[in-house]
């Protein structure tokens, strides 16, 4: 009987576990076959499309769900064309196809994936592994922006820029193009050396162009390079440009003058009693809130409050040529009140010239002056006294900002005469 048992075992009688005609039949679930699991696009030009299709296949005994076909990196040059639909029912031995395109746009090698995702429940995200690789020409310009700052009038300054073929293929500059808001901006291909347009530039390859910028006044000035050429994504490739001449002509900007015509009580703070004409306290009380920098723990940010006030108040800036001149009547109770009247300027020093070449003077003052350049108090004068200070603390090649706040503390006259820059001993007259 054992070995009888054996015998059917060996020649499939029935009761041994098998349908007779093949093996066990599975559970009635569906099963997802993809083919391919993976694409290599291979090398192609920017521009170029390439397109592989992939079957999806029902291999089980119940309907396939396809839920969804989506890509794990929508920035890469890969897209999804869903043949039927990326949403359907898939039934037993039947399939569905969709189409994968690789269309870079630039030299590259790109790594990406699509997901099938269903309802096996073995295997629910079925992965599709995407290579693909492209030849492109690209363009690079460096520097892509530059600030010439601020420039003397009329002086003269260039950078070059330089265009470089970045990519794998040849670049071919149909031409550089250069826009500006005005004519003291100014553009040199340089065609002499670089050649007439077409340039073709093999990987690695330069060319260099030129920019030039000659200020004529304060008004700030912008440009444009603009390369075009063959490189698929962006063939209109840009560099900007930019600068501006000295607010003013000449060495200063002209006095602005600001008198808020406010008696302000000297005797509200104990810890800045006003006891003589030309008193330091006295400038605590100037209106701007920054106290004339006395105690200031950021003379910088407090300078900035005055300059900001007076510029805010005063209008437009006075012009003279040569000494600097204010004088008007007071009807103030001695040391009780005072009022502040503001002269403010802004100077420049050509670059590289020395600050100790430089002065500010003043002649006789009623009832007192503060001198301050950039945060910098230079120092005072009191009724009657005059003075001179050298502006060791400006800045060549920048604009530099003077504030001087007279104050007057009693009822007589409150001037300042006869402001003036020198340069060497002689004045600077404009």
């Amino acid at each position: 009987m054992v070995a009888l048992g054996g015998c059917n075992v060996d020649y499939g009688f029935l009761g041994s576990g098998e349908p007779e005609g093949g093996p066990p039949i599975g559970p009635e679930e569906p099963i997802i076959e993809v083919q391919p699991t993976e694409i290599d696009f291979g090398m192609l030009v920017a521009g170029e499309e390439s397109a592989q299709v992939v079957t999806i296949t029902n291999k089980g005994r119940a309907p396939l769900q396809v839920s969804d076909i989506r890509l794990d990196d929508v920035t890469l040059d890969y897209s999804i064309i869903a043949n039927d639909s990326d949403r359907v029912i898939i039934q037993p031995d039947d399939q569905r196809r969709f189409t994968v395109t690789f269309a870079p746009m630039d030299h590259s090698t790109q790594v990406g994936q699509v997901q099938v995702e269903s309802n096996d429940p073995d295997d629910p995200l079925v992965p599709v592994d995407l290579t693909g690789s492209a030849l492109a020409p690209d363009v690079s310009i460096d520097p892509s922006y530059h600030d010439f700052g601020t420039l003397d009038v009329y002086s003269n300054e260039y950078i070059n820029v330089l265009i470089e073929s970045t990519g794998t293929t040849t670049l071919i500059v149909e031409g550089v193009d250069y826009t500006t808001t005005s004519d003291e901006l100014s553009f040199d291909a340089r065609t002499y050396v670089n050649g007439d347009y077409p340039w073709h530039m093999e990987p690695g390859d330069t060319a260099t162009v030129r920019v030039r910028y000659m200020p004529l006044d304060s008004t700030a000035d912008e440009g444009h390079i603009t390369v075009v050429s063959n490189d698929p994504d962006n063939p209109s490739a840009t560099a900007n440009q930019q600068g501006s001449g000295l607010g003013f002509d000449g060495f200063y900007s002209g006095w602005y003058v600001y008198d808020d015509g406010v008696e302000y009580e000297t005797t509200s703070n104990p810890s800045y009693i006003v006891s003589s004409h030309g008193d330091e306290d006295l400038y605590w009380y100037e209106p701007s809130g920054a106290h004339g920098l006395i105690d200031s723990s950021d003379p910088e940010g407090d300078f900035a409050i005055m300059a900001e006030y007076v510029l805010d108040h005063a209008g437009e800036p006075e012009q003279v040529e040569g000494p600097f001149y204010f004088e008007e009547v007071s009807t103030l109770s001695t040391f009780e009140f005072a009022t502040f009247t503001y002269f403010m300027c802004e100077y420049y020093l050509p670059e590289h010239d020395d600050p100790s070449r430089y002065e500010i003077t003043s002649g006789f003052v009623d009832d007192g002056i503060q001198v301050m350049s950039n945060s910098q108090i230079l120092g005072r004068l009191i009724l009657g006294s005059s003075g001179s200070w050298p502006l060791d603390n400006a800045w060549p090649g920048e604009i530099n900002q003077l504030i001087i706040i007279l104050a007057d503390d009693s009822a007589s006259l409150k001037y300042v005469h006869d402001l003036a820059f020198y340069r060497d001993g002689v004045m600077i007259m404009e």
